[in-house]
């Protein structure tokens, strides 16, 4: 129901629901959206209302005594039709509340405001110091959105490096509007290319990685092989799947080779070396006796497309015999480790914990 009533604000931005449309469409998440505060009843006035329910022109409503009635004003010799006031009962969607899921999902900072009638600015964030802006849009074609978007630099009135403008559905059409706004460093991201209303940022930047002198004399030192950030996102697809983004690309590993995964980087972060014998690892439980190339191969599986031309074998290293380890430098890696915890996964809890606590 909620993506049919976010296409419909697309479409006019102002539009009330009545009762009957959205009872009718999914009586469940009608009351969840109720229940939620996204929607909000709004009182039919009795000195100026209409009714437009499945009519092509609304009907002017007019109270004699305690009844309602709908007349047409395009035809008065049309029989008046009756009305309850629950038959006029409409409900605002309110998009601020929405969007404020979305400022959340994508840790922005920032109070959210409404710009104009189809556009919300819903906070920045920093991403390797560059200064990004979220804005959330309601547009049905180009030619609605293209002042509107080419002239959103001007009006933020803010330095910043990119804005990304999320939707309900619409995307760019126009080739000539498309390389306007990447001159001007605008993105239209619609919904459905979100994670759970979370915008993959790598996808849309280039994000510049400069080592300090450190780093890069940690390289030499330890023989790191991937210079590709690595960032644990905590989120989880709905096949159970947990989502890692490698650089530009987000890769989906499965529940086993993620806590493998996990306790690799936690030996990182303990020890810049980052190796752990394959004998401490089966004891911990984190290999088995009998399938340890498999666990492991799963593991490396993982990356094949992920890694800019580098060998998964090169990522998740054999550095001495009967041992492995991550090969990246433990400052490129992170994670949003306290969003593990909250799903509550007890065979990642011990694991996840230590991670939490050494970054």
């Amino acid at each position: 129901m909620i993506e049919w009533i976010l296409h419909e604000l697309e479409m006019q931005p102002n539009r009330l629901f009545y009762i009957r449309e959205l009872a009718g469409s999914d009586k469940n998440e009608f009351g969840l959206l109720k229940r939620e505060k996204v929607l909000e009843y709004v009182q039919p006035d009795e000195c100026n209302e209409t009714y437009g329910f499945r009519r092509s022109e609304p009907l002017t409503v007019t109270r004699i005594g305690s009844q309602y009635w709908g007349i047409s004003e395009d035809d008065p010799e049309a029989d008046p039709i009756p009305l309850s006031r629950s038959d006029m009962g409409r409900y605002k969607f309110l998009v601020d509340h929405f969007a404020a899921r979305i400022q959340v999902a994508n840790d922005l900072s920032g109070s959210l405001c409404r710009l104009d009638q189809r556009q919300f600015f819903l906070g920045e964030k920093l991403v390797d110091h560059k200064r990004i802006a979220f804005i959330f849009g309601l547009f049905n074609s180009d030619s609605q959105a293209q002042n509107l978007l080419l002239s959103l630099r001007g009006r933020l009135g803010l330095e910043l490096e990119y804005i990304v403008v999320i939707t309900p559905s619409y995307s760019v059409s126009s080739l000539l509007l498309a390389s306007q706004l990447e001159r001007m460093q605008v993105s239209v991201v619609p919904l459905k290319a979100t994670q759970n209303f979370r915008v993959d940022i790598a996808t849309l930047i280039k994000i510049e990685r400069n080592l300090t002198a450190d780093q890069e004399k940690d390289y030499e030192t330890y023989r790191y092989k991937c210079r590709l950030p690595i960032r644990i996102t905590g989120e989880v697809t709905g096949s159970g799947n947990y989502l890692v983004q490698v650089g530009e690309n987000t890769v989906e590993i499965g529940e086993v080779p993620f806590r493998l995964f996990l306790r690799l980087i936690l030996e990182l972060k303990n020890n810049k070396m980052g190796i752990i014998s394959k004998v401490k690892l089966k004891t911990e439980g984190y290999l088995s006796e009998d399938a340890e190339f498999q666990a492991v191969g799963r593991l490396r599986s993982c990356f094949i497309r992920a890694l800019d031309g580098l060998n998964p074998k090169e990522f998740i290293e054999a550095y001495q015999p009967k041992t492995l380890r991550l090969s990246v430098h433990p400052d490129l890696v992170g994670g949003n480790f306290e969003r593990l915890l909250a799903q509550g996964d007890s065979r990642l809890r011990e694991v996840v914990q230590k991670l939490h606590q050494s970054t």
